[in-house]
C-alpha cells in the first residue's frame, strides 16, 4: 500500500492517497481496496477503522470517476524511453513550472522538452494523433518508470496507469509551453559540423569541469580543454567550425548517448543542433553553447 504524506481517502471501498505538498504536480495515487467505509484517514484510523470525517470531498470523487475523453497512449519500451530522456531536459526550477515537463505536440507529432538552454525532441512512426495538445509533468516520469504502462490524458489532468487498476493522478500544469520551434536552427549551406569521433571524448572533462559552469571548451585543432587548460589530446574530436566553442560538458555527454554525435551549427554563439536515430525514436537535438567573452 502506497500512502503519500497521510492524507488517504477511502471510498467505494478502494483507498486513495494524495500528495499535496509537491510545488507543481499534485500526485493522486489508488494505494489498494478496503472493507471500511468512505471517509478520510490517518494512518492509525486504517488501522483502527475510524474516519477523521465521513465524507470525501469532491475533488476525489472527480479524479476516481476519471475526466470525460480520456485519450489513451499505450507506451512501447522505446517510447518510455524516449519520455525519461525528454524529461532529463526539462527545466529543475520551480518558478518556472511552464517548461518542467514534457509537451505533446500534435501539430508536429512529436515530445518536447527545454530547460531554455537545450531541447530535445523525439518522434515515432505510430505517434498518437491526440485531439489537442498535452503537458506531461517531469515529476510523473518517475512514477510511470517504476509502475506505469499507459499514460491518458484528460480534461484536468493525466493519469499514469499501473496494473490492477491501480493509478497515480497529476493535476494539469498551468502555463503555456514556449514556443520551441523558433529556437530550432535551421540547415543551411553554411553551416559546419563539429564532430565526435569517440564517445569518450570528454570522459575526462566531466570530471574536472567546473561544478558551476560545467564548461568544456572545443578548440580549433579538436582538442579538448578547461578554460585553456589542456584535458585529451586530438582525435576524438573535429572541429569544423575552425574556433573555439565552448559547452556545458553534462550537455554534449547525453546528447552523445543519444548517438548524437554530427552537430550542425555557424557560430561559437548560437545553438547547435545534432539528430540522430535509437531503435523507432528519432530524437533532435539543440544545445546552446557557453560564450567564451
Amino acid at each position: 500500500m502506497l500512502l503519500l504524506n497521510k492524507k488517504i481517502y477511502v471510498l467505494g471501498g478502494k483507498i486513495f492517497s494524495y500528495d499535496f505538498k509537491k510545488n507543481v504536480t499534485k500526485s493522486f495515487c489508488y494505494a489498494g481496496e478496503t472493507n471500511l467505509p468512505d471517509g478520510g484517514y490517518d494512518e492509525t484510523g486504517m488501522v483502527t477503522g475510524k474516519s477523521l470525517f465521513p465524507s470525501v470531498p469532491d475533488f476525489v470523487s472527480k479524479i476516481v470517476s476519471r475526466d470525460e475523453k480520456l485519450e489513451t497512449l499505450e507506451l512501447t519500451d522505446g517510447e518510455k524511453e524516449a519520455i525519461f530522456h525528454c524529461a532529463n531536459y526539462a527545466c529543475k526550477e520551480s518558478s518556472r513550472f511552464f517548461m518542467s515537463g514534457v509537451y505533446f505536440d500534435k501539430e508536429e507529432a512529436l515530445i518536447v522538452a527545454t530547460d531554455g538552454r537545450r531541447l530535445l525532441t523525439a518522434s515515432w512512426t505510430k505517434f498518437p494523433k491526440f485531439s489537442t495538445q498535452y503537458f506531461f509533468s517531469a515529476k510523473m516520469v518517475s512514477l510511470l518508470k517504476k509502475k506505469g504502462s499507459t499514460i491518458s490524458f484528460g480534461k484536468n489532468g493525466v493519469y499514469v496507469n499501473g496494473k490492477n487498476g491501480e493509478f497515480i493522478y497529476s493535476e494539469k500544469v498551468d502555463g503555456q509551453f514556449p514556443s520551441y520551434r523558433r529556437v530550432i536552427p535551421e540547415k543551411s549551406n553554411s553551416d559546419k559540423t563539429i564532430t565526435i569521433l569517440d564517445e569518450k571524448a570528454f570522459d575526462v572533462a566531466e570530471k574536472v569541469a567546473d561544478k558551476k559552469t560545467r564548461m568544456v571548451i572545443i578548440e580549433e585543432n579538436g582538442d579538448v580543454s578547461n578554460d585553456g587548460g589542456f584535458i585529451a589530446s586530438s582525435g576524438m574530436i573535429e572541429n569544423g567550425l575552425g574556433e573555439r566553442i565552448a559547452f556545458n560538458v553534462d550537455f554534449m555527454i547525453e546528447a552523445i548517448s543519444l548517438g548524437c554525435c554530427i552537430f550542425y551549427g555557424n557560430s561559437p554563439k548560437k545553438a547547435w543542433i545534432s539528430n540522430s536515430v535509437k531503435g523507432d525514436i528519432e530524437y533532435m537535438t539543440v544545445i546552446m553553447p557557453i560564450h567564451l567573452d
